[in-house]
């Protein structure tokens, strides 16, 4: 079966932000339903206030039986900040916006289903990418199918340079772009190596 191959801006790739490995599914399987409906393949559904929704499913996200644990991580995701910056069109002024992903979520009973409406700025957000914004292509079972939320993240970092013979990444930028825990923070260089290495030995059996 042909790859499912999926893009995203250089932005998210790089963003300062902290998820589990749960919600990274989440995103990667939004951003999945958001490009079908961008490219009219799949029309994206619209909640009873007429906002857009997504429907997962949760074996997708997280495996089989595990609707529970999809249900939690996609709640949690409702406090989940973004921010980006964009120039407005009419007054020609650069503007930094800020919301959440997730507004609601919706427990389609008796279903291995949940439904979660989307703040409709979070679509550029997950989207644009063009003039001074690159993007990230990516497979997106691969994506889904790597185990831990940094292990994911590296993939999709290393997909965003895949042209490239070589690409230098501080290990200061990658802890403060993942959100690394205080245990690997240059006051505690052992700690942080020993994780360094965890990560590189995880990447590589993934």
């Amino acid at each position: 079966e042909e790859e499912v191959m999926l893009i995203q801006p250089n932005n998210v790739t790089f963003g300062q932000y902290s998820v589990t490995e749960w919600q990274e599914n989440l995103l990667t399987l939004i951003s999945d339903q958001i490009q079908q409906h961008m490219t009219r393949e799949k029309q994206l559904p619209k909640d009873l206030f007429n906002q857009p929704v997504v429907e997962i499913k949760c074996d997708e996200a997280g495996g089989k039986n595990n609707k529970s644990k999809v249900l939690k991580e996609a709640i949690a995701m409702m406090r989940k900040n973004f921010s980006f910056r964009w120039v407005h069109p009419n007054i020609h002024q650069t503007v930094e916006t800020f919301g959440v992903v997730i507004t609601t979520v919706h427990n389609i009973k008796g279903t291995n289903r949940v439904a979660l409406t989307l703040n409709p700025w979070a679509i550029p957000f997950l989207l644009y990418y063009g003039t001074g914004v690159g993007g990230t292509r990516y497979g997106k079972n691969i994506a889904l199918t790597l185990r831990g939320n940094y292990t994911k993240r590296l993939y999709k970092i290393i997909c965003s340079q895949r042209d490239r013979r070589e690409y230098y990444y501080s290990i200061d930028q990658f802890c403060k772009d993942l959100e690394i825990p205080a245990s690997c923070t240059d006051t505690n260089q052992g700690k942080r190596g020993r994780c360094m290495v965890r990560l590189q030995i995880h990447l590589q059996n993934a």
